[in-house]
């Protein structure tokens, strides 16, 4: 039995970047065994305790605390499942809690920077995360689908957009942003004019800014980035010019 648990631990582990939950274990395995196990796994050393009932086997290569802890944190909004299962949903339609902030800068390449980690979750009902000192949580908040990017280590991360707008939420400079976005327009084409436009937007509401300000910040970080590239796909020139009218009808 004890070798059933610790083959569902190895498989689990494999598939999301080193952790598992309890939740998991225990919806395949006697809940004797598998505590059993846990605190066998944990004696040797093959397991260390992250937060809450979340484990890191010491077999992958452990992420820095902020987003390793941020990781751990997102799993236990729903410990139960798995993390490419709850890919899956989400792709069917489902909603669910997305991380940013310092994991979602690192996932882009961008900084590093002292940027708190966060995860968004659209649900009050998890409530009962542990506190974390490296990790906040920004109570019922969905993100967007398009703002989903599940293309890295199997965890939802906010998309480079979003990300950028992030780090002005999170008290970083408009310059710093500037060259962030800078360096995300040379490795990350297409970026998506609009949709950047439009966290600005969001963040200009949240600080109470009128609409021709939020247009008015959006243009000095585009400019502070050294503009738009001039070489892109038609597809993208569309999208700016589309950006660009936005900006001007916020303008008036």
């Amino acid at each position: 039995m004890t070798g059933d648990v610790r083959h569902t631990i190895l498989v689990a582990a494999a598939s999301q970047r080193g952790l598992i939950s309890k939740a998991q274990v225990k919806a395949k395995h006697d809940e004797a065994a598998v505590e059993r196990t846990l605190e066998d796994l944990e004696q040797v050393g093959d397991l260390v305790p992250v937060i809450g009932d979340i484990w890191f086997h010491l077999a992958a290569e452990p992420a820095p605390t902020p987003t390793l802890e941020a990781r751990a944190l997102w799993m236990l909004t729903d410990p139960a499942v798995s993390v490419l299962a709850r890919r899956d949903a989400f792709l069917a339609g489902g909603v669910t809690a997305v991380i940013g902030g310092l994991p979602a800068l690192e996932r882009w390449g961008l900084g590093p920077e002292l940027l708190d980690a966060v995860i968004d979750s659209p649900s009050a009902s998890t409530g009962l995360l542990p506190a974390c000192d490296l990790v906040s949580v920004r109570w019922e908040r969905t993100t967007a689908r398009e703002d989903v990017d599940w293309a890295y280590g199997h965890f939802p991360h906010r998309s480079v957009e979003a990300t950028l707008v992030d780090g002005l939420r999170g008290g970083l400079g408009v310059d710093l942003v500037a060259e962030f976005l800078r360096d995300a327009l040379r490795e990350h084409l297409p970026l998506d004019p609009t949709r950047l436009l439009r966290h600005v937007i969001e963040y200009g509401a949240e600080e109470g800014w009128s609409r021709p300000t939020a247009a008015d910040s959006f243009a000095e970080l585009v400019a502070l980035a050294g503009g738009w590239p001039d070489l892109r796909p038609v597809e993208s020139t569309i999208i700016w010019a589309a950006a660009r009218e936005h900006v001007r009808q916020l303008r008036t």
